[in-house]
């Protein structure tokens, strides 16, 4: 029976059966050394590719120049007058160009109007974000919307969890699997970044930079790698606005402070820019300084050819497959089997790529097993292996912590109910507007807020998870903030 092997861009057919396939998760990369090599071993890269530094160029809100002027310029190369000039791009550190990717906050609705089915040409269509998808762009949840017609928007959970089903049940259509692992929050909001950490979101961004009026802290922080994983004077992820008019002042002011405040990185620490804005947008003069933008980093004195620009996806997966691959070496000769197991990689772990630095000798040869593609640099000792997952299971599936059903005012008391049984200990987690919670009791899903005088219909509920102990007893996960409930 034959099989396949990848050699660089190529599939070559072996017969006779001498290559069973590679057991599902694991991949094997065989190097040939031109002699017998000198204590050869590989390390992962700190970043994709081996570079310095990342450049993650981030759009908010879903508008049409998200396919029109973003896309059409980062993946065909287009002026604006349709002459093909070629897209921007880097290597693969093996020879290889590879083009730009970007990330797309998407919100779903707009007081109950789905703005992405067509209907509306300001925003872009799902199919459209089903191809950008598809090649490797992402798509962050920026929250469900306002006015769903449930009357739920003060849960975060729910605002959170929809979003994502919304994204799945619309790109299925194209054959397209989303699942989603990053957010912005769509405004100066509370109870996001609290309730994303629980729900094991990668990162958690806003554009806003000023405390909530209620003075809690939960809302624009950008989540970083733990100190376990990187050195806090070694890795820097940072955030930066270009602004939303992209006017002559972007292009000349903001882009080069902006860049050349990342390229100031280089050399000192591995440095990851999150860039982010609500444009370009679809006029010319939007489009050209688009095209400025990378025109200045191609042509920056420090860049030569340093710079990843990863979609956000690509980002924290390389980290995270990084972190939780496996591998183990075995030496026979002058060839070096390196067998990498991603059995412990999260199942929503999407880009499952790797960049290896083998040393210990002159490399004449490489060949991968289990992988999508690879490249490799002999003389660097670089190899890039592709393994991407396209199937995942839809977000319906997935556990969720309990949720309010009611919060009904009888006397001096707010009874609650929730959909499953829970366990608390902390009321000072639970507010009402202009009212003191002074006891909280019950069990199950049945929960009692005493207050110190009754509270009005229409008032709002709190429930801060930062500061409360709420958990669901079936399945441990902690319930999720709520932030204006109304009662």
């Amino acid at each position: 029976m034959a099989v396949a092997r990848i050699h660089g861009r190529r599939f070559i057919f072996l017969g006779d059966g001498t290559n069973p396939p590679v057991e599902e998760g694991k991949i094997i990369i065989d190097i040939t050394f031109s002699n017998i090599p000198s204590a050869p071993g590989s390390t992962f890269a700190d970043f994709k590719y081996d570079k310095e530094l990342a450049l993650i160029l981030q759009k908010d809100d879903g508008y049409s120049s998200d396919v029109s002027t973003v896309y059409r310029w980062l993946e065909k190369g287009e002026a604006f007058n349709g002459t093909v000039l070629g897209a921007p791009t880097f290597t693969d550190g093996c020879g290889n160009n590879l083009k730009w990717k970007y990330s797309f906050a998407v919100p779903t609705l707009n007081f109950g109007e789905d703005t992405h089915n067509g209907t509306n040409p300001a925003y872009t269509t799902w199919a459209e974000y089903a191809e950008m998808y598809s090649k490797g762009w992402t798509m962050i949840n920026h929250s469900y919307g306002s006015g769903d017609g449930t009357g739920k928007d003060g849960d975060r959970e729910y605002m959170i969890k929809m979003n994502e089903i919304k994204f799945f049940n619309e790109l299925i259509q194209s054959g397209v699997y989303c699942r989603t692992r990053h957010l912005v929050i769509p405004d100066v909001q509370e109870g996001f970044t609290s309730s994303c950490i629980s729900m094991g979101y990668k990162s958690v961004c806003s554009q806003f930079g000023i405390n909530c009026d209620d003075g809690y802290r939960d809302k624009g922080e950008l989540l970083s790698p733990p100190a376990s994983d990187f050195a806090r004077d070694y890795f820097l992820l940072y955030r930066e606005y270009f602004g939303d008019l992209w006017t002559q002042h972007t292009l000349d002011y903001d882009i080069p402070l902006i860049i050349d405040r990342m390229f100031e990185a280089k050399g000192v620490r591995k440095a990851a820019m999150v860039a982010f804005s609500h444009g370009p947008g679809p006029e010319e003069e939007h489009y050209n300084i688009f095209r400025g933008l990378s025109d200045y980093v191609k042509n920056h004195s420090a860049n030569n050819d340093c710079l990843w620009v990863p979609s956000m996806h690509e980002f924290w997966d390389y980290l995270e497959t990084k972190k939780y691959a496996t591998k183990t070496e075995t030496l026979t000769g002058n060839k070096l089997r390196i067998t990498i197991n991603h059995g412990n990689i999260p199942i929503l772990n999407q880009f499952r790529d790797m960049s290896l630095l083998v040393t210990g000798g002159n490399i004449a040869s490489v060949e991968v097993q289990g992988a999508d593609n690879y490249s490799f640099n002999n003389s660097t000792g670089l190899i890039n292996v592709f393994k991407k997952k396209l199937i995942f299971p839809t977000p319906e599936l997935d556990e969720r912590p309990a949720r309010i059903l009611s919060a009904s005012v009888v006397g001096n008391t707010l009874q609650l109910i929730f959909d499953k049984a829970i366990a608390q200990s902390i009321k000072e987690a639970w507010s009402v507007e202009d009212r003191i919670v002074t006891a909280l009791t019950g069990s199950g899903t049945n929960w009692v807020l005493t207050l110190d005088a009754p509270a009005a219909i229409g008032k709002f509920l709190y429930y801060r998870m930062q500061n409360g102990n709420a958990v669901t007893t079936q399945n441990g996960l902690k319930l999720c903030s709520f932030i204006n409930w109304q009662i």
